[in-house]
């Protein structure tokens, strides 16, 4: 058995014991809600979608030792390493477990897979921390929903400036809208600041001014 076999059925041994039993594989379990994530279609349903993410964490959790210990060993299997004692190859646990800890499963994955692929030997500790400085974990599954929340949010704001544009804005109309999308009505010409310091839809998109300028120039036209 070379020198290399023998390390790396040393470290897959201190692994083995590292890990329990019943650990899923790599990236098959992690301990965080998922859930499909439909887009909304009413303000109800971006309500309740948006509180069901205000729950859920902001970020992936940090990988289990578990789990960790399988990724490591994975890369025990296909990258040779330094001859090591059982004891050394616990501490190599130890110490990788400490280092690489804090971050995702995920960006752990990704790193064995771009080790294995990239690398001749067994990634030292630093070797592991370049690979994942350059790894970006997926959205979670509140960055999704929230992500959906505001796609509904923008349609339909689009939906209130289209029908502002084509003059079909009424006072009933602003009173379900939030002071957030009038304020850019406004910007955009649309609205204007009333003296009472409310909103009011401006002259050139009221629908009562289109009328009476099309009776006026009618009117004109008959006289003639």
């Amino acid at each position: 058995m070379t020198e290399a076999h023998t390390a790396a059925k040393t470290i897959g041994s201190a692994l083995a014991r590292a890990m329990s039993t019943d650990s899923p594989p790599p990236c098959e379990r992690l301990p965080i809600e998922h859930r499909e994530i439909a887009a909304p279609t009413t303000a109800e349903e971006a309500r309740a979608l948006r509180e069901w993410a205000e729950t859920q964490p902001k970020r992936w959790p940090p990988i289990e030792t578990g789990q960790l210990a399988r990724h490591l060993q994975f890369m025990t299997a296909t990258l040779p390493a330094k001859n090591l004692d059982e004891d050394s190859g616990r501490k190599r646990v130890a110490v990788y477990s400490r280092i690489l800890g804090g971050y995702s499963d995920h960006a752990i994955a990704h790193m064995a897979l771009i080790a294995c692929s990239t690398l001749e030997w067994f990634p030292t500790p630093s070797q592991c921390l370049e690979i994942l400085a350059a790894y970006t974990d997926p959205p979670t599954p509140r960055d999704r929903a929230l992500a959906a929340c505001h796609g509904y949010a923008q349609r339909q704001f689009e939906t209130f400036r289209a029908a502002l544009k084509a003059g079909e804005g009424t006072a009933e109309l602003l009173e379900t809208v939030p002071d957030q999308w009038k304020r850019i009505a406004v910007e955009q010409g649309f609205l204007r600041w009333s003296r009472g310091g409310g909103f009011v839809i401006a002259d050139r998109y009221r629908r009562a001014a289109k009328d009476d300028a099309a009776e006026a120039a009618t009117e004109a036209s008959e006289g003639q």
